[in-house]
């Protein structure tokens, strides 16, 4: 019995099965880094960090450091904002989470993030008056 070298063709079928099933080995939160501790800090330049990744369904436990002197609120809300919140075009305001952050104070709570994936605003500072640097993003992933 001698030893005979495989046809080209077989090394060709082989590279593009490969290359064609590689990416469905890889999850879809493949490269996230998802996050069920948050930490936000409020200094006199705004609230950070502006954006993480969450999965959905599950419990977060979110600690907020506030720097200033100012009491503020941190609110988890669906999209868009609107500010002032009364001129929502359908006169609803839905916050899923909405939580005291006291002057100079570290605060710590939980909530349980949507079943929906998606991308929902975060309002960290005074709810009456919403500005650009008060406006961050959690994006919920389905796992």
């Amino acid at each position: 019995m001698s030893w005979r070298p495989l046809p080209r063709s077989f090394f060709l079928i082989l590279c593009l099965m490969v290359v064609l099933l590689l990416p469905a080995c890889t999850s879809g939160t493949a490269g996230r880094d998802l996050h069920s501790e948050l930490h936000y800090q409020v200094t006199p330049d705004g609230c950070g960090p502006r954006s993480v990744d969450v999965p959905a369904g599950i419990q977060v436990q979110v600690r907020v450091t506030n720097e200033t002197r100012a009491a503020y609120q941190w609110a988890f809300m669906k999209r868009p904002v609107f500010s002032p919140f009364y001129t929502d075009p359908a006169g609803v305001i839905d916050p899923y989470v909405v939580q005291a952050i006291p002057s100079a104070s570290e605060t710590t709570f939980t909530f349980t993030t949507p079943q929906a994936a998606g991308v929902y605003d975060v309002v960290c500072g005074d709810l009456g008056q919403v500005t650009p640097d008060m406006l961050l993003s959690i994006t919920v992933v389905q796992e």
